[in-house]
Order: C-alpha cells, then structure tokens, then sequence
C-alpha cells in the first residue's frame, strides 16, 4: 500500500480539518514550530507507534472534542479473504472512496483520547436494505435475503460475501453516497485485521530535541529493520498464534468436561481471551560502538550519521530485494547536528530509498540545501494563521517565491552547475555510469564527489515543469546543464523542444547554459545488453534477451515484459522497477567497451565532456 493523504482534526495546532497530500517523497517545511512534527506525530499514532496524551488535544477545543486521523492508500491488496478460501474485494463490498482509494477514518476520545472508533470513509451504498449489510451475521443476511425476495439459487449460502452481493443486485439502482463505515463489527472487522497488517511500516526519526519516552527507540534503526522484518514474517507468525490459540482451547473444552463431569451446572463454556500479540515487542536491539559504547551515549552527530548510512544500507537492500514490505521513513530534519557536506549525502541517500518503489520518503526541513532541489509538487508549506491555527500549501509557481524568502532559499556561494534532469532515476543513472567507467580508465569529471562537495546539484524537474524550472534557475545566475529524454523518434522534434530552445536562447544572450536531448529514445537506451545480464545474474534473476535494444524501443517496459514472461507471479516486475535496477545496478556494470558499442556516436561521453566544460 502507499499513502497518498493525512488529514487531521483537532490535533494540537490543527483545529480545522487538515489534509496533507503525501507523495512518493513529501518535504514538509516551514519555520520553527510551525507544526510541521506535528504531522508526524499523527501518522505515528495513526499506525500504532504511540499514543495520545491530554495536551495533544487541541488547546481551541473542549475537553470532551474528538481528535481525528484520516489516511488514504492507494495500491491496494487484490484480493480480501473473509471467508476462509472465499476472497472478495473493497471494491465489490463498497469500502473504496470516490477516488477508489482506501481511506481509514480513526477517532479518539476522552480525558486522555483513546482510539475509540475505526471507519472506512467510502462510497457505501444508501438504501436502507443494504447500507449495513457489514455489521451482519450470516443468519441475519439469510433472513435479509428472504425478507427482500433475493434468488439465493446460485448463491453458495455460507459464504458471507456472496449473501451480500446477492442482496446488493436486488436492489436497483444501487446509490452510493460519501458513508462512515464502521470497521468494528462482524465481517467490517474482518475486513480490517486483514487490511490492517497490509498498511505499510512507519518509521519516524526524531531530530535531537527533548526526547519523550521512547524516543530512544525511535532514533535506533534496528527497530524499524526489526517491524519490517515481523511484517514480512505475518502469515507464519499468524499460524504460530492461530496455533496456540487452538491448543488453549483444546484445553479449556477438556477441562470444561472434567467440570461438567462433578456439576452440570457451573458452566456451559471455557472460552479463552486472546490478545494479538505485539511480536515487535519481544524483539529488543540496541547498538554498541568502539569499546561498547553505547551508540546513545555518542555524540549527536554520530547519531545522525549512523541514522544516515542506515538509509543508504537500506536503500541498496530494498532495491536488491524487490519483495521488500512497504515502509514510509519519516525523518525529522535530517540536516540536525550534520555539516553541509553530510546534508548532501543524506539527501542522495533518501532519494536512492525511493529507487525502491516499496518505499516513501518524508522530510520536514527549514534548511535551504535540502529544501531548494526537491521538484515543487512535492514540497507541502506550513504555517500559522492569524488565530493560531495551522494552514498547509502545496507550493507551486504562485507561492514559491514566499516560501523562498520564509526559508532563506540562496545560492550557495560554492556551487557551480546546476545538472537538470527528467525524474528521479535519471540522477543515479549519472552517478553510477560516471562512476563506473572513471573506473575502467575513462577521463571524466567525478560528478559523486563534485555533488557530494556542494559544487554540483542535481535538480529533478519532473517534465510538466520544465521551462518554469527554467526560468527560476536563471535568476540564481549560476551554470546549468540540461539533459531530456528525447522520447520521440527523429524526423519528430524531441518532446521538450521548447524548453531546450528556451535554455539555448539563454545561452546564446550570454549566459552559461546549455540543454540537449539524449540522442535515443532515453537514457535506458545507453546500457548495454551485456551490462543488464551482468546486473541480472548477480541478483539471482534469470535473463531474458542477448541483443541490445533499438535507439528508440521502450526499453523499460519491453523488459518488463520479457522478464515477466521467465518470472514466477510472486516475482514480476514493473515499469518502475525496471527503471531503478537499470539505474542503480545494470549501469555500475557498464565499461568502456560496451559504451563504445552500445553509443558509437558519442552521446555519452559528450555529456561528461560538457558538464566539465560548464564547471570550469
């Protein structure tokens, strides 16, 4: 699953109902206790890591107000089983949104608010006869059926879903309207602990203020490598409990037996309670240093450092292990306690986590370097009002400029290119094939270090954007280079035609800029059939072709295709996937040979040639 929104209510700050869209990487900024953490602290206690307390409660509100969490998710499971074989879906039992998203509405109330209610916000049907078929047993959907005349011929009569559908079609037109659903009885709360472990793991990483209880765990990594790992152990740790539980019960009934045996009447049934257990919990780890420091008793930069590498370590893991579960990695201003140099590294090193389209990426920031090259669909703004209340933006081309001034968004002094690319895979694609064949001997600029050193930035555009972007970069006044997929096929002019004669109008006033196109279809086109065999056989996959693609195939999706067509179903891959790989493991087995073969006309190496050129 992946998380698309959070919408607060009478949370802290957030009086007002407050819908927050969340992306694949969302940076939250905005000056100091703005309420920025605060919506970390609501997708943390919306996915169980902590809980409420009295003062979280908005100071605005009366003492008996409820506090709301809603989330929304798309990529959805398939497939529900509630009746032991028998999968329905959200779709058919009318528990999507209007969006066909999932939205999960909690509720806590009281003195200290508890969760109290759990709801799915969905277009549920109206009718009077089926708005709450959820909430009811099998005998009662039975006596449903007969009292509307539903024809239960073909229907299988033991299995829930089925009665429902049955009883559904009966009744003509079926409206739907905007329904609070209640997850919290009968096959509705089914539904919910099947849906429930699906939600993706959430992590947050504090920065290094007060800490509360507990804090502690939430600063050391192993904790979310170790919820990560029960996540993907569910099904058997289910089997485990199902298992104990059945044998308690074996128990019970001999004992019940035994009793009834000396009196009849002291009781009809032994029926034992169980809680989930909290696997998590039985799992402790801690890290210890040189001479068994404790890594807690470091300083706080070292902390952050080993926060930092374990981003990295993770990344590479995730994008080797496609199977990974889901993960959301929350990091409160990551930029705390860590020179500039190592603000860079960490920046690379969340965006190689979004490689892995099992992963999503929240920032929250008020520091420029971090905040001035993510694309600004993916920038949210927060701020106070007039009356104490919390307002978020998302930024665009009206607003960006007062968030600029909010955060002291400036050039920095040092840098010297701006490198401007597509999305997100174009950048390690870069790094790593100009890594790669600096190490077969090639003489290029070494863009890793440059960008590592603050002198060198990449800047994701995102397509839609491009010559805004480029009208915002001029006024840095600093070199650029532009480099765009070309997508279409020659005689057809390159798609961003207008951006590049735009950044070339630019250049030829006098300024040092320079845009182009990649020659083939796109960058994929560059890496050698022998390179991607290599990445695949080091990864354990099988390989599908041993001849290099055409200048203007659609390499990502005709590689999906042929590896999906050798792959097992648990194991196929998407468009998205294939890209990452291609980025961060095909071209690292890239050398001069096979770019002499694969790039005869020297598209590559005129890239480097230029950026060098560019930096001087």
């Amino acid at each position: 699953m992946q998380l698309t929104s959070v919408t607060i209510s009478n949370f802290r700050g957030y009086h007002a109902p407050t819908k927050i869209a969340v992306d694949d990487m969302t940076m939250i900024v905005g000056r100091n206790d703005s309420g920025k953490s605060s919506i970390f602290d609501a997708l943390d206690i919306f996915f169980g890591n902590s809980k409420l307390d009295a003062d979280d409660r908005n100071k605005a509100s009366g003492e008996d107000s409820e506090i709301s969490i809603i989330c929304t998710f798309k990529r959805l499971p398939v497939h529900v089983d509630l009746d032991g074989g028998h999968p329905t879906t959200l779709q058919k039992e009318h528990l999507l949104n209007s969006d066909g998203e999932l939205e999960i509405k909690k509720v806590y109330k009281g003195k200290t608010p508890a969760l109290k209610q759990i709801y799915a916000v969905a277009e549920h049907p109206e009718h009077e006869s089926v708005r709450e078929l959820l909430a009811l047993k099998r005998t009662q959907l039975r006596q449903l059926a007969g009292d509307l005349g539903v024809d239960l011929t073909d229907v299988n009569e033991a299995i829930n879903s089925e009665l429902r559908a049955a009883i559904r079609s009966s009744v003509q037109p079926l409206t739907t309207r905007r329904t609070e659903v209640p997850l919290d009885k009968e096959d509705a709360k089914a539904i919910w602990q099947k849906v429930e472990p699906l939600f993706p793991v959430f992590a947050l990483f504090r920065s290094d203020r007060d800490s509360k209880d507990g804090d502690d765990e939430a600063q050391d990594p192993l904790k979310a490598a170790v919820e990560l790992a029960i996540k993907d152990k569910t099904s058997e740790l289910d089997t485990v409990f199902d298992y104990v539980q059945s044998e308690v019960q074996k128990i019970a009934d001999a004992t019940l037996k035994k009793l009834r045996e000396m009196d009849p009447t002291l009781a009809n049934e032994l029926k034992p309670r169980f809680d989930k257990p909290a696997w998590h919990k039985l799992f402790k780890a801690s890290i210890t240093g040189d001479s068994e420091i404790p890594i807690n008793k470091r300083g706080s930069g070292v902390r952050r450092l080993i926060l930092l590498n374990f981003f990295r370590a993770k990344a590479a893991r995730l994008i080797e292990e496609r199977k990974a579960p889901s993960a959301i990695y929350a990091v409160e201003e990551p930029e705390t306690s860590q020179h500039p140099h190592n603000q860079r590294i960490l920046l690379r090193a969340l965006e190689e986590l979004l490689q892995a389209e099992q992963c999503q990426v929240m920032l929250t920031t008020h520091t420029p370097i971090l905040a001035r090259v993510v694309e600004l669909p993916k920038i949210r703004y927060v701020k106070a009002d007039l009356a104490g209340g919390r307002m978020v933006e998302g930024v665009n081309e009206q607003n960006w400029q007062v968030l600029a001034s909010d955060l002291g968004v400036l050039p920095e002094t040092m840098v010297k290119l701006f490198v401007c690319v597509e999305g997100k895979h174009d950048i390690p694609f870069l790094l790593n094939l100009c890594d790669a064949l600096r190490a077969d001997g090639m003489a290029l600029p070494d863009l890793r270090r440059l960008e590592i050193d603050g002198y060198l930035i990449f800047a994701p555009l995102g397509g839609a954007n491009l010559v805004l972007w480029s009208n915002r970069l001029g006024n840095l006044l600093k070199p650029e280079f532009h480099l765009y997929d070309r997508d279409n096929q020659p005689p057809a002019d390159p798609k961003y035609k207008d951006a590049i004669d735009a950044i070339t109008a630019r250049a030829a006033a006098g300024e040092p800029v320079f845009a182009t196109a990649t020659g083939k279809r796109e960058m994929e086109n560059y890496v050698h059939i022998d390179a991607i065999n290599a990445a695949l056989t080091a990864q354990g996959f099988l390989t599908a072709r041993t001849t290099n693609y055409a200048d203007f195939d659609d390499v990502p999706n005709l590689m999906r295709s042929e590896l999906n067509a050798i792959s097992p179903p648990h194991a196929q891959w998407n468009e998205g996937g294939v890209k990452a790989f291609i980025a961060n493991a095909a071209v690292k087995e890239m050398n001069q040979a096979r770019l002499s073969a694969i790039d005869p006309d020297g598209h590559v190496a005129a890239w480097f040639t230029k950026i060098e050129e560019l930096m001087q």
